[in-house]
């Protein structure tokens, strides 16, 4: 994760469907957070409050703080030896993957049946480079790379901390989304945010 709404979005799911809740079949499982390396977002307290229930695996590219294994998730990864997880976390890090439709591809095989799945990607965004910064994605892009999973709850956010936008409001018309600066009318940064469930 590495915007803040994120943590907010999830938090909000959290609440309305804490994991106490879940399927039965999801009990034991863990939670993987791909893309977790921490770079000062403060998320290990997010973890601590919300994500008390289950454990969560950090998987990232390189090591470093809330890493536990370092792998490239568009490649086999078997460090993970297979485990499949209650859910999945992928929050700011499709748009740095040269080929999205593998990583999307290997989250799915290490989800449980019925496992959960947030995605958060930019859509109008500046560009930002971890390595690399490759893909601006749509909702519909988001189905179309995770054609087996379910969505429910499709949202956007712009930079204001808090501010949730249903996914299907017209963007001209809706006032977040457009700025004023200097006279000139700009879209306003953009974030999708995807909750769906492995079918």
């Amino acid at each position: 994760m590495a915007n803040r709404n994120e943590p907010i979005y999830l938090e909000r799911f959290l609440k309305e469907f804490p994991m106490s809740t879940w399927l039965a079949s999801l009990d034991k499982g863990r939670i993987l957070n791909i893309g977790s390396a921490e770079y000062g977002h403060g998320l290990k307290k997010f973890y601590d409050a919300f994500l008390t229930e289950r454990e969560v695996v950090g998987v990232d590219i390189f090591s470093g703080e809330n890493v536990q294994v370092v792998c490239d998730m568009t490649g086999d990864c078997k460090e993970l030896q297979g485990e499949k997880f209650a859910m999945a976390l992928c929050c700011s890090v499709l748009e740095h993957v040269e080929r999205p439709w593998l990583m999307a591809e290997n989250i799915e095989k290490h989800l449980m049946p019925f496992g959960l799945v947030y995605v958060s990607v930019p859509w109008a965004w500046r560009t930002h480079n971890y390595p690399n910064d490759y893909w601006r994605m749509s909702p519909a892009a988001i189905k179309s790379l995770f054609p087996h999973v379910m969505w429910k709850r499709i949202a956007w956010s712009t930079l204001n901390e808090g501010e949730f936008i249903p996914d299907g409001s017209d963007h001209d018309d809706d006032e977040p989304w457009r700025v004023l600066f200097r006279g000139r009318s700009y879209i306003a940064v953009q974030q999708v945010h995807m909750i769906g469930r492995l079918q």
